[in-house]
């Protein structure tokens, strides 16, 4: 780039920063339209552009407790410390209990989460595992657990069912506050009919997920998962599919429902499925990151 565009770029920035809406929206509107056409689509292809998957490995957590309020305050504890202190968790999001109207069943008394980090190695090393932080967090989740001082063991599994643990792809908006106010999340549950269509719902869902993003100001984050990968000895169907999105409102959320995009990528999921797309929403989410 020469002296004189490096100038021009100068002089463009600095009037973009002190332009209110009402001059950005005039200006817009001055355009002729084919240069207008152009400009909308130079920066639909930059923000796109951002927006990119990236495999992780995550543990979806719905656990049943018998103390919610505690585990609650727990998890929220360990999920600052774990994006903090460890270097390849990236982010935290706790959930929280469900919100809908009527839950369903296997979502009451139950506590849900998404923790993140770079690869399996990351969870399963002395970063995550040896952490004295989280050895006192693991106190307080076997003391919370519906079961504990019941059925040992065993019970724990069956207090974790319906969770995930194992590799899943994630797409999420740069730059995004850690922490400060609620935010809404939904968690999506589906079984596909079979290998070839459980594969295909993961490529709708991917596809859907950069369109969501790129399209909503209020679209956060979107995470795939695939029981068939999950690891551990909690009951799985290899056909199942569960993906986790993040909105700012939920008002974000409602406008979100009504979209083009998602409308029609919804008979196409439906299509591929065994049965109905269940549906957990969350109010109260805290979303922690680095």
């Amino acid at each position: 780039m020469g002296a004189g565009a490096s100038s021009q770029a100068t002089q463009v920035n600095e009037a973009l920063t002190s332009a209110s809406d009402a001059d950005l929206q005039k200006f817009l509107a001055d355009l002729p339209a084919e240069d207008r056409k152009k400009l909308i689509e130079a920066m639909s292809e930059s923000k796109a552009a951002k927006l990119e998957w990236k495999e992780c490995f995550v543990i979806e957590g719905q656990f049943k407790c018998k103390d919610i309020p505690r585990f609650g305050a727990a998890a929220l504890k360990d999920a600052a410390i774990q994006v903090k202190e460890e270097p390849r968790a990236p982010r935290f999001c706790v959930m929280g209990s469900a919100t809908n109207e009527t839950p369903s069943e296997d979502a009451k008394d139950a506590v849900f989460w998404l923790a993140e980090f770079e690869c399996m190695e990351a969870w399963a090393g002395p970063d995550h595992k040896e952490r004295e932080t989280n050895k006192e967090f693991m106190k307080e989740y076997m003391a919370s657990a519906a079961t504990a001082g019941d059925e040992g063991p065993p019970g724990m599994i069956k207090d974790m069912a319906g969770s995930y643990t194992g590799p899943a792809f994630h797409l999420e908006k740069p730059g995004l506050p850690s922490g400060e106010n609620d935010v809404f999340t939904c968690l999506m549950k589906v079984k596909a009919k079979d290998e070839e269509s459980a594969e295909k719902v993961v490529e709708l869902l991917k596809g859907l997920g950069v369109v969501q993003l790129g399209a909503e100001e209020g679209a956060q984050g979107y995470t795939v998962m695939r029981l068939k990968n999950m690891i551990g000895p909690i009951p799985k169907d290899d056909l199942d599919i569960y993906w986790i999105e993040r909105f700012r409102t939920k008002d974000d959320f409602t406008k979100h429902k009504e979209s083009k995009h998602l409308l029609d990528a919804v008979p196409k999921i439906k299509e591929l499925s065994a049965g109905d797309i269940t549906g957990y929403e969350f109010a109260q989410t805290k979303h922690f990151q680095k």
